[in-house]
């Protein structure tokens, strides 16, 4: 064969082209395929080789596919179809598993006479075979072709599709379901003029635009209707700009977009994709009847004005879309599976070595994109002048189908581009880095810092640096809800203060992590409606562990003050959990109220140092003038920070403020007879709940939070931290003394705000009225949740199968693991089952599934205390 032949021969892909172009009939070819059913054995016919340009080709005895799908050769002329590995000592995969094979008939148009040539592609390998007979070429062929039709081998390839029941749909009315103004991102309508543009919010540049339409964000009315259609209306005169049939998108296809594609702006956090992904599509082998879901456009972004409109439109239309579930053929419903595929990139830092095109990194910024189906989801901020951009960003995804590879580019930006955000024409990638599932999953990678190289995107064997990124991941596979029905009715009988001790004991507290079993059990509870119940059993909990600990203090003289005054300020199962719902309940009050002034803080860049031992100045006159000056200046960010904080009080939602008054209400039961010191124990016990947990770590890390789009300089992160240190303090009324006398100028703040410290956490609590309007136009997430009014069990099943709304809660996934927590506890307990110690909750159902741990990992208990400066910020 010639070296030249790829490039010579034309593709048959047809069984019609097959027959006719090699003399076969269709007949002996169908019989074949019922007849020998995937199995095939050669008679010294065939040849093969994985690369036709080396035109080095394999002979053996014999050639097979046995009854599993693996092609073998078999060196001696006996074949025995035998587990045995000495009966299989002379034999060799050539390909291990055909399922879901690529079959190519190869035509070699510089040979005179016909070539018995085909290409067997299985996933990333290739292998070319030969054959001299033409009948036993057919077989081949039949066996190939038997093959080829069973899905890719292992459980991820069992996707099936299901699509919504059009009867249901049909007989439900055409009538709407939701109906709002947004701005969308998409196609400009050449047909209609009266479209209101919106240049304020920036491009996300996540997909190309293959076609020569504008792309822009204007303002539009969205009506989804009981059919699962959605119409894209002018505001201004109510003409249809687009239809679109949401029935026709996969579940995948229905996206959060990451607040990174927008600049981390104002308007970012509250975005949808809704559009086709083809290569996903191509993955799972679906094309549907129609690929265009809408006749004009394939992608669009939609973005809401808050939190509870977005997660009203997620559920609307995820309801509608075709899910993704592994099933095999015939199996009954209740025994499909969802993937619930969880992980957070966290990209740390890069090393560029060099470049291609440009070794020059002076006016020069780098940043790093994350791709999958050939769309960008997020972003980094761009680093400039350094060849060793730090970044430290993370990113959350929530699959529902497996990754086939995760690719990351690293881009170049001249500094001439640094006001466009986004791609540019000259944005040049300068490497590539592909990471695939199995790498995400693996337990020996998770939750550990790697470093990959970064390969040239001009030459593959070129490394031109390397990425240092972190990667915890979680893949689960959950039941349909019908499974669950007699646990959720058990759940109403469930003895709360049971499950409390069995969080609070040794075996769960020395071996998880405090934050998953806070965070599984809080969404647990929540997901039903019992986080109240579950907060007052945590609360007493705690209370009559620390009642225990007050009276032995008494009985040894030492007294319990010092123990009250450390009252919810250490982490527990209760604080953990108090501090993840304030957040999920105040992230929009904290952006509403706060955002903004941490923003004018990093825009300002001031230096607002009051250590002298940190200012290198040796003329006192000076360095007592700069200490004023950074004083006042600290003193007014820490004033407006906190009047917006003091002046919003009955903004505070009111779920929060539920949660302190059963704190207060708890400690005033407990404490009747009370001193001033106690009163001010007691203060301190529940002001430190929301100041330690709510306020002070976004403010002293905003960028953790999404408030801000880049890591702070050093100057900013010192004023937050000062800022940070002096609300902590007002909030237990604590001057500042001897621990940190630098801090003594900040003492004039606190006295001069002690009163409305005590009136804030008096009306945060509950215990007065507070009868100030609200400042800030927050919707209450609870009150605007929508309802479907749906009858339909059909519906009701797609429904509850879904995240919960509000606060996108996957219920199902929530309850697969509280029971693999309580079944690890009760294997322990009751088999002596020993658990694996410090694992994150990612890794739970890997390991207590098997119910057999190899290795057993000493470590200490969680860490307890206060509020760390240094740590949060590294």
């Amino acid at each position: 064969m010639s070296e030249n032949l790829d490039s010579q021969s034309t593709v048959v892909e047809t069984v019609s082209d097959i027959c006719d172009e090699y003399g076969l009939m269709m007949d002996d070819f169908i019989q074949s395929l019922n007849v020998n059913k995937g199995i095939f054995q050669s008679k010294n016919s065939l040849f093969w080789c994985n690369d036709l340009s080396s035109n080095i080709w394999h002979f053996h005895d014999r050639v097979s596919i046995n009854n599993k799908g693996s092609l073998s050769y078999h060196i001696n002329s006996k074949y025995v179809d035998t587990e045995d590995e000495k009966e299989r000592e002379n034999e060799g995969y050539i390909l291990q598993n055909l399922q879901n094979c690529k079959i190519k008939l190869i035509k070699d148009s510089s040979s005179p006479t016909t070539t018995l040539l085909l290409s067997v592609k299985v996933e990333n390998q290739t292998v070319y075979i030969k054959a001299n007979n033409i009948n036993e070429f057919q077989d081949l062929l039949a066996c190939l072709f038997w093959w080829s039709s069973f899905a890719g081998r292992g459980i991820f390839n069992k996707i099936s599709l299901q699509k919504i029941d059009k009867n249901i749909i049909q007989e439900s009315r055409d009538i709407g379901i939701l109906e709002y103004q947004f701005d969308i991102f998409t196609y400009i309508p050449t047909s209609d003029e009266n479209i209101i543009y919106n240049d304020v919010i920036p491009f996300p540049n996540c997909w190309k635009n293959v076609s020569n339409k504008q792309e822009y964000w204007f303002s539009a009315k969205g009506v989804l209707s009981s059919n699962g259609i959605l119409k894209i209306k002018n505001i201004d005169n109510d003409n249809i700009i687009y239809t679109l049939d949401i029935k026709q998108l996969l579940r995948s296809e229905i996206r959060y977009v990451d607040p990174s594609l927008l600049k981390h702006s104002p308007e970012s956090k509250h975005c949808l994709f809704v559009g086709l992904l083809p290569k996903l599509r191509n993955e799972l082998r679906y094309t549907g009847n129609n690929l265009h879901f809408s006749n004009d456009i394939e992608n669009l972004i939609i973005k809401f004005d808050s939190k509870c409109s977005l997660e009203n439109w997620y559920l609307a239309l995820k309801m509608f879309t075709i899910n993704e579930v592994l099933s095999i053929k015939n199996i009954d419903k209740s025994n499909q599976l969802r993937i619930s595929n969880r992980f957070m990139l966290s990209i740390i830092e890069a090393e560029i070595t060099s470049n291609n095109r440009d070794n020059n990194i002076n006016n020069s910024g780098f940043y790093a994109e994350v791709i999958c189906w050939d769309h960008i989801w997020n972003r980094t901020f761009t680093i400039y002048n350094t060849s060793s951009p730090f970044w430290r960003e993370e990113f959350h995804f929530d699959e529902s189908v497996p990754l086939n590879k995760l690719p990351f580019v690293i881009r170049k930006r001249p500094i001439e581009n640094m006001i466009i955000y986004g791609n540019s024409l000259d944005d040049f990638i300068i490497g590539r880095i592909d990471i695939n599932q199995e790498t995400m999953n693996d337990p020996k990678l998770n939750q550990s810092l790697i470093r990959l190289p970064i390969f040239s995107t001009e030459n593959s064997n070129i490394e031109v640096g390397t990425l240092c990124v972190k990667i915890s991941s979680s893949m689960n596979l959950i039941l349909p809800p019908v499974n669950f029905k007699k646990f959720e009715k058990i759940l109403r009988e469930l003895p709360l203060p049971k499950i409390a001790d069995i969080a609070y004991s040794d075996t769960i507290c020395s071996n998880l992590r405090l934050e998953d079993v806070s965070e599984i059990l809080l969404d647990f509870f929540q997901s039903y409606n019992r986080e109240d119940d579950w907060f007052v059993t945590l609360l007493n909990k705690e209370l009559l562990d620390l009642n225990k600990k007050s009276s032995e203090s008494l009985e040894n003289g030492s007294g319990s003050n010092h123990i009250l005054n450390s009252i919810f300020r250490s982490n527990s199962i209760l604080t953990k959990s108090l501090e993840r719902y304030f957040y999920r309940i105040g992230e929009e009050y904290l952006n509403a109220a706060i955002g903004d002034i941490l923003r004018e803080i990093v825009i300002s860049d001031d230096y607002c140092e009051i250590d002298a031992s940190k200012i290198n100045i040796n003329d006192n006159i000076k360095l007592t003038e700069i200490l004023e000056e950074n004083r006042l200046k600290l003193i007014g960010w820490v004033t407006k920070i906190w009047n917006a904080i003091y002046t919003t009080n009955s903004d505070l939602p009111f779920l929060i403020k539920s949660q302190l008054k059963n704190l207060r209400k708890k400690l005033d039961l407990i404490y009747p007879d009370r001193n001033e010191e106690m009163d001010r124990i007691i203060l301190k016990s529940v002001s430190s709940i929301l100041f330690l947990r709510f306020f002070c770590p976004v403010i002293l890390n905003p960028k953790l939070f999404n408030f801000i789009e880049t890591l702070p300089n050093e100057n900013t992160r010192r004023t937050f931290t000062l800022i940070t240190k002096t609300l902590l303090n007002l909030s237990t009324l604590t001057r500042f003394e001897t621990k940190e006398p630098w801090m003594r100028p900040m003492n004039e703040f606190i006295d001069a705000h002690r009163e409305e410290m005590l009136d804030y956490v008096d009306k945060a609590t509950l215990k007065h009225l507070d009868f100030t309007p609200k400042v800030l136009n927050l919707k209450d997430p609870t009150a605007n949740k929508l309802d479907f009014n749906i009858n339909n069990d059909y519906l009701l099943s797609i429904i509850n199968s879904l995240p919960t709304n509000p606060y996108r809660i996957d219920r199902y996934l929530r309850v697969s693991e509280f029971i693999i927590i309580l079944t690890a506890y009760i294997k322990q307990r009751d088999e002596g089952v020993p658990m694996i110690k410090n694992i994150n909750m990612n890794d739970v159902t890997k390991i207590f599934s098997k119910y057999s741990i190899a290795e057993v990992i000493e470590s200490n208990k969680p860490d307890i205390g206060e509020l760390s400066f240094e740590k949060i910020t590294e």
